[in-house]
């Protein structure tokens, strides 16, 4: 495929942003399916974006455009556990969509477990993986913890982090948090946090 060879050769090169349904607009989350498809939170757009392994681009799902023109609700993060298992979270925080075979199949609204001390809980993008144990974990950047989501009973805990709170690299303070964006799981679910500040 286009993609494979590029990567085979090391090849640099733009893979979208040509016009059309290739064009974004403020890209922020992405993912990339174990089949080579790749999936784009296309946020001012309010669309999630599909790139097929012969590099043909096409909508894969949209949002409802805001009166006002604010994003919040807009996609921010994606996560491809297959081609037909794809997952979604606004910009806010407050829902999780699961798409399966490009339906919507169920909406999870997150109800923090704790009082925000920014007045938001959003993640601008990269902030979401669905593990292999039913957890779904969202990056809370403002508030410095990543939730988790249970997938069958939609109740969100605090995973890692403490609400308000930051820390550095030090012994003493190397379980908090400071502003953590984008997140990414192993083969073990092991959960990776890119710590931003």
């Amino acid at each position: 495929t286009t993609q494979s060879a590029k990567a085979a050769s090391n090849q640099v090169s733009t893979l979208s942003g040509q016009g059309g349904a290739g064009e974004f607009t403020n890209p922020r989350g992405i993912s990339v399916a174990p089949s080579g498809e790749v999936f784009i939170a296309d946020t001012d757009s309010y669309s999630i974006k599909k790139i097929a392994t012969n590099g043909v681009i096409s909508v894969f799902a949209t949002t409802t455009v805001k009166v006002d023109g604010n994003t919040e609700q807009s996609f921010c993060s994606v996560y491809a556990r297959d081609s037909d298992d794809i997952w979604a979270s606004n910009c806010n925080n407050t829902k999780v969509y699961r798409y399966s075979r490009g339906s919507l199949i169920k909406t999870y609204t997150v109800t923090r477990p704790y009082t925000s001390t920014n007045g938001n809980a959003f993640d601008w993008g990269g902030g979401l993986v669905v593990d292999g144990y039913g957890g779904i974990f969202l990056s809370d950047e403002g508030n410095h913890v990543i939730l988790r989501i249970d997938s069958l009973t939609g109740t969100t805990t605090v995973h890692a982090g403490t609400p308000g709170a930051t820390g550095g690299n030090s012994d003493a303070d190397k379980g908090l948090l400071n502003l953590p964006r984008g997140l990414a799981l192993d083969s073990k679910n092991n959960l990776f946090v890119a710590d931003t500040w």
